[in-house]
């Protein structure tokens, strides 16, 4: 079998078999209720249930909100624990390292008896997917440990990179070199090069107590699979244990080899991707004919292939090879060769080949529009259209979306909205021609972010209209008639989303936030039936927020002597024991602001509360997480800010790159000198410390500085070299940090690409005059850094000679902080 078609099992085997445990998940398993005496049964089966369906961030959610309940007992111990565990894992699976760990410390911290409930294969797969490799790293030298990670291997391993490209393991490390040698083993099969004699080496060192044994089974049955030895194929993959991930893969290739005809999917999958009359030998022939470019049988061998029944009913991927096909002729003629006229992918294709090639413009659109206006389709014309929208469009923005700073910059709104303009009449003469999905999207996406809601509201208007069953417009329309206050609009929408989207977590949210907002109508209103009876009605939800929400409408109601039965006390103590201060502020000031509800002073003990600086902070950074468009944070005026909190606070260093990262946005759009002074406050924290996150915080202080030289620097009279100078300072104390503090890989590339933007931008903001040689040389050393040392991975072993800054790092650090 040829070469080419050998390599699809090996993306089989890798990718694919992440769906074997899912068809024996247990979650129908589950029998009874065994949470029926609890006084939150409704909160402890979700958890249960989402525990047992494996759905981390919901379990995680429920798992929150549970534990802050006085009644939280030891039985619900383990799916806490199993909670945080499934969390954690998705946490680490998406990258997100700093935060997994933070949990993890934090769940140690929390309760010390949650230990003696972690699975142990947790805490293997943890150190595996962390990078940190402890564990694993003792697996040469402690039995017990080796045995657990055995039995995890056995069990769970789906890739064997996740040993074998582990830099913090040793060389000698059993684990990572067996691993090594199997993957060398199997590409020796796959190359059918053995010259260097890995497979007969795997098969004399990986023995049948080896944890990898199974490996080593697929390995030798894909190479007999590959010399058509089927018996010793079916020998090899039959002596794979059920317990085993590769178990799916194994019978997958045996049903193959034996023949058996059934309707499972992956055997269908490789036998499509294996077999001389399957799709995949076709789109290798096409890929041939179209590196080849142009010649007289070309067309007609494409046409051919296009044709052929293992392509048919996949139109996306015949506009793909024909956008291709186009592509690399470098097609330039005005409309699409006549030779494919038949095909209803051809237009599509063809637009798609003339955007690659750059060789499409308003002008030449336009000519073309004249010229062939009556033979065109009217979904042909509205493709046209659309394309012509985003030429004006993407032409204004020049670089600026897929900037690496596009985050920290702005951009000219009188500009962009001119440019937009002019593509919005684009756009709706697309949708007048032929109303198209995308054309929707990319209209509202850019309006949303340049015009008011009026002009959104009008684009999601026409969305539904045109397409009443997309759930997008829908959702959109909730929003936007929730922050204009019209609830029962809003309530209407809400209807249609239930019917299309019915059973997903996302709709209980948005429901439980409708019913607040109705709800805090009828304490406007002095009604309190009505109110309590939308309170009942708010299920246990995962957000904590809206139980903070209802809380503080009770004791408000309670306070203005609407309801004669209940007590004001009462409903103040269940509100200064949620321990959110910050966030019973802020709601007030919401009430205050988008109701007829006078602000009411704090509680006494709430005020006590808001001394606590690290509760204080907590609260705020969990009120960032907040993402409802009525009741987020977008108007800082009504948050209750302490910007010497953020100074003197001994909270992580995550949860302040948090709060930097979310507060920044809005100090983009807003000059708030509030803003301002708390993201100062932020980054002066963080370079206090001297901590592994050092450097990020200098780099955020950069960025500010950046921002006070674009906002107020530029004044007459303003020398801009002091300024720059502390610019350059930052960037280099930052370098110092990422590079032989911490000496991360990720912070080094972030300094880099960060480093470089600043010297573009200032090389066009500061002309360099005699007197400036120190920032020359400054910039010389930091554009030097960037080509050099940036990329080195081992780094030297002395420290960086900051005598070209005419200073040492701590005389640095102590300009940064002092010079505000």
């Amino acid at each position: 079998m040829k070469k080419s078609k050998n390599l699809i099992i090996k993306y089989f085997i890798c990718f694919k078999m992440s769906r074997d445990l899912i068809a024996n998940s247990p979650h129908n398993q589950a029998q009874g209720n065994p949470f029926r005496n609890y006084p939150f049964a409704k909160l402890a089966e979700e958890l249960h249930s989402s525990v047992l369906q494996k759905r981390g961030r919901r379990a995680f959610e429920f798992a929150e909100i549970i534990q802050t309940r006085k009644e939280f007992g030891r039985d619900l111990y383990p799916d806490v624990v199993k909670a945080f565990e499934l969390r954690i894992l998705e946490l680490l699976k998406n990258r997100h390292i700093d935060e997994a760990i933070h949990y993890h410390k934090w769940l140690a911290e929390k309760n010390p008896e949650y230990r003696q409930y972690h699975d142990s294969n947790f805490l293997i797969e943890m150190d595996l997917l962390s990078g940190s490799c402890e564990t694993i790293s003792r697996y040469n030298s402690e039995h017990a440990v080796a045995e657990k990670i055995d039995h995890f291997i056995l069990r769970n391993i789906k890739d064997l990179r996740f040993f074998a490209n582990k830099e913090k393991l040793n060389s000698n490390n059993i684990l990572k070199k067996h691993s090594q040698l199997l993957l060398n083993a199997w590409q020796e099969v796959e190359t059918k090069n053995y010259t260097n004699n890995f497979f007969s080496m795997m098969t004399g060192e990986i023995s049948r107590k080896s944890p990898f044994i199974y490996w080593r089974l697929l390995v030798q049955g894909i190479r007999a699979y590959y010399e058509q030895k089927n018996s010793d194929a079916l020998l090899f993959l039959s002596k794979i244990d059920n317990i085993s991930p590769l178990k799916n893969i194994a019978s997958a290739l045996a049903d193959i080899l034996s023949g058996a005809k059934d309707n499972k999917v992956l055997p269908k999958k490789i036998h499509e991707c294996t077999m001389p009359d399957a799709a995949y030998p076709a789109l290798i022939k096409i890929s041939e004919i179209i590196s080849k470019g142009k010649n007289p049988q070309a067309d007609s061998e494409i046409i051919k292939l296009l044709d052929s029944p293992c392509l048919a009913g996949k139109n996306l991927l015949k506009t793909e090879i024909l956008k291709k096909y186009f592509y690399l002729l470098k097609i330039n003629c005005e409309k699409p060769p006549g030779k494919f006229s038949r095909y209803s992918f051809l237009f599509p294709a063809f637009l798609q080949a003339k955007k690659l090639l750059n060789n499409d413009s308003v002008d030449r659109w336009s000519e073309y529009l004249e010229k062939n206006h009556s033979s065109l389709s009217g979904m042909e014309r509205a493709l046209i259209y659309n394309r012509m929208g985003e030429i004006v469009f993407l032409s204004s923005e020049d670089d600026q979306e897929d900037d690496f700073m596009s985050a920290f910059l702005g951009f000219d709104r009188d500009n962009m909205k001119d440019s937009l303009k002019e593509a919005a009449g684009y756009w709706e003469k697309s949708l007048k021609e032929h109303p198209i999905r995308e054309t929707f999207k990319v209209y509202y996406e850019e309006t949303r972010k340049i015009a008011g809601e009026k002009k959104t509201l009008k684009i999601l208007e026409m969305w539904h209209k045109a397409f009443p069953m997309d759930d997008f417009p829908i959702t959109g329309l909730v929003n936007l008639n929730r922050q204009k206050k019209l609830f029962k609009k809003a309530m209407g929408y809400f209807s249609k989303l239930q019917k299309i989207e019915k059973g997903k977590p996302e709709l209980e949210i948005t429901r439980n936030y409708i019913l607040v907002d109705n709800a805090v109508q009828y304490l406007e209103k002095k009604e309190p039936e009505k109110m309590l009876e939308c309170l009942e009605r708010v299920s246990a939800d995962p957000d904590p927020f809206i139980g903070i929400i209802k809380s503080v409408l009770k004791w408000l109601a309670a306070g203005s002597e609407i309801f004669s039965n209940t007590s004001c006390d009462e409903h103040e103590k269940k509100i200064v024991s949620l321990e959110k201060p910050a966030s019973i502020a802020y709601i007030l000031g919401v009430l205050s602001q988008n109701w007829k509800i006078r602000q009411v002073p704090l509680p006494a003990k709430i005020k006590e509360q808001m001394k606590n600086i690290d509760m204080y902070v907590n609260d705020i950074h969990n009120m960032t997480f907040i993402r409802d468009p009525l009741w987020r944070i977008g108007d800082f005026k009504i948050l209750p800010f302490r910007q010497d909190y953020f100074y003197q606070t001994k909270t992580t260093a995550q949860i302040l790159i948090r709060c930097y990262e979310y507060f920044l946005c809005f100090y983009k759009t807003n000059n708030d000198k509030q803003i301002e002074k708390l993201l100062w406050e932020i980054t002066g924290n963080g370079i206090l410390r001297e901590s592994e996150n050092c450097g990020r915080f200098l780099l955020y202080r950069a960025v500010l500085l950046y921002e006070n030289i674009l906002r107020y620097g530029k004044t007459p009279g303003d020398p801009p070299f002091a300024l720059y100078r502390r610019v350059f300072d930052c960037l280099a104390a930052a370098y110092y940090f990422a590079r032989y503090e911490r000496n991360d890989t990720e912070e080094i590339s972030f300094f880099r690409q960060t480093t470089h933007f600043f010297l573009q931008e200032i090389e066009s903001q500061v002309k360099y005059s005699v007197e400036e040689k120190c920032l020359k040389m400054k910039k010389k050393f930091l554009v030097k850094t960037i080509k050099t040392e940036g990329g080195n991975k081992t780094g030297p072993k002395t420290n960086p000679k900051f005598n070209l800054f005419d200073k040492n790092i701590e005389s640095i650090i102590h300009d940064i902080l002092e010079n505000k």
